[in-house]
């Protein structure tokens, strides 16, 4: 028979466990919530704001460049192309310039540099490409609806500077270091007003004066999660206007997360928005599937037919066209790259019109490697893996009175892909393993402690009323 005093103890257990599962319960993810929400506040002092304003990830960047091979047979061969590289570059990225303004959000100016490492590439920055003469290109693309004076004064110019359809030049001239064209200085300095074009620069790069410089992407202001945290990481504006100039109606809004960090809580049937300062537009992911980074259980979001949809898949997407409306799979950017006719696709025209495969030799499209994603660790929405990849494309097409145009086919020529490589390190995914098992350890805890507790205080009363009905008083039959 239990004793009183058992009794008591046995009950003092149970209600002290049944709080204790309460508490772990309702009360700790509560407070589990409160320090995650500080700490990932973009607010001097906290981790999040030390973690946006330098990127502690290391970030990678591989260029890989299509060699035009049979430049000197065109147009009467296919232009062939032999991919060459990676050449890896390590990036540095950080805010500068911050603003906090009253209303929630921050204002800053964005650094990035790039350092080569020969190392781990495949090749070095002297190799030589052959590529399309852009400088050249940009000059005929933005004349090409002009007359035939216009058109043949642009064709002197060609003339007199020596332009050809193709350029050989060294990757590091191609990508950072830039290279000097006469047809650059002549339309600066000797006929302004026979073309413009609209690169402010005096050399050619396609990257030129952006490594270590704060002004090329300019200024944005972002959501930084005080307010909110559900706006965490969102733009606002972008070089203090909430539409950009690139592109009309919805198109131009600038909206979706700078990339750095979404807001916590995310959902798998939930599509996540990014803002692309270099594509100047929207860019929309969808659920893929669950992956594993490091540890961690995360949602991988990959880019979808809807990418860069100008207007073929969905009719609303058709303000993207800037005039000139192509083929699925490919993006107009040359409103947004001064003026020439940029044009961007996946790598290896990859999830693209088939036309622009057969178009060119060269090409072999692979989801494993140009596919574009990127994992966000849902409870957090904390990005732990990216790849971020895209092709820079050139649109070829005949000019009737520029010499060098006259008779090429038109054409989407493939210059160069981006494979941006992003990881967590073991390092900072361990504090957040952490954190995640202590949510989820309080939960199976609290599940355990109210099963017992209610366990135990059912006994006492079940042994109560057992000795209440031994204490009875029995009457003869």
């Amino acid at each position: 028979m239990m004793s009183i005093l058992v009794k008591k103890e046995i009950q003092r257990t149970s209600i002290f466990l049944i709080l204790l599962g309460f508490f772990l319960g309702v009360c700790w993810p509560q407070i589990l919530h409160y320090l995650m929400k500080r700490d990932l506040t973009v607010d001097p002092g906290t981790t999040g704001f030390r973690n946006w304003e330098r990127t502690p990830v290391p970030v990678y960047l591989d260029f890989y460049f299509f060699n035009w091979t049979n430049a000197d047979n065109f147009p009467n061969e296919k232009p062939n192309f032999t991919e060459l590289g990676p050449y890896r570059y390590y990036e540095e990225r950080f805010k500068v310039n911050l603003t906090w303004n009253d209303n929630g959000t921050v204002t800053f100016r964005q650094v990035r540099r790039w350092f080569f490492r020969e190392a781990e590439s495949k090749g070095s920055e002297s190799d030589i490409i052959t590529t399309l003469n852009v400088v050249a290109l940009t000059a005929a693309y933005m004349v090409r609806n002009h007359g035939y004076i216009h058109q043949k004064s642009v064709n002197t110019a060609f003339w007199f500077t020596g332009q050809t359809l193709a350029v050989s030049k060294s990757v590091q001239e191609l990508l950072f270091e830039g290279y000097d064209d006469s047809l650059m200085s002549f339309a600066v300095h000797i006929s302004p007003d026979l073309f413009v074009l609209s690169s402010p620069f005096d050399k050619f790069a396609w990257f030129y004066k952006r490594n270590g410089s704060h002004t090329p992407d300019g200024w944005f202001n972002m959501n930084t999660g005080a307010h909110s945290i559900n706006d965490i990481g969102s733009m606002t504006s972008w070089n203090f206007s909430p539409k950009s100039k690139f592109y009309p109606d919805k198109c131009g809004q600038v909206s979706g997360s700078t990339g750095d960090m979404f807001p916590p809580g995310q959902k798998r049937d939930t599509a996540i928005r990014m803002y692309s300062i270099d594509l100047c537009r929207t860019l929309p992911f969808e659920y893929d599937s669950d992956s594993d980074v490091q540890g961690l259980t995360g949602y991988r979001y990959t880019a979808g037919n809807q990418f860069l949809d100008s207007g073929n898949i969905d009719p609303t997407n058709s303000c993207y066209c800037n005039g000139d409306c192509v083929p699925s799979g490919l993006l107009n950017v040359s409103a947004c790259r001064f003026g020439a006719p940029v044009f961007v696709s996946f790598p290896h025209f990859y999830f693209a019109d088939p036309q622009l495969l057969d178009d060119v030799e060269g090409m072999h499209p692979d989801k494993e490697k140009h596919q574009f994603y990127f994992t966000l660790e849902p409870v957090t929405g904390i990005p732990i893996e990216v790849k971020a990849r895209l092709q820079i494309n050139l649109l070829l097409q005949p000019i009737r009175n520029i010499g060098i145009y006259k008779q090429v086919p038109t054409l989407f020529m493939p210059i160069l892909w981006v494979d941006q490589s992003i990881q967590i390190t073991d390092e900072l995914a361990l504090p957040l393993r952490v954190f995640l098992m202590c949510r989820e350890w309080s939960n199976l805890l609290a599940v355990a402690f109210l099963i017992v507790g209610l366990g135990l205080l059912g006994l006492t009363y079940f042994a109560r009323s057992r000795t209440k009905r031994r204490n009875l008083p029995r009457y003869p039959s």
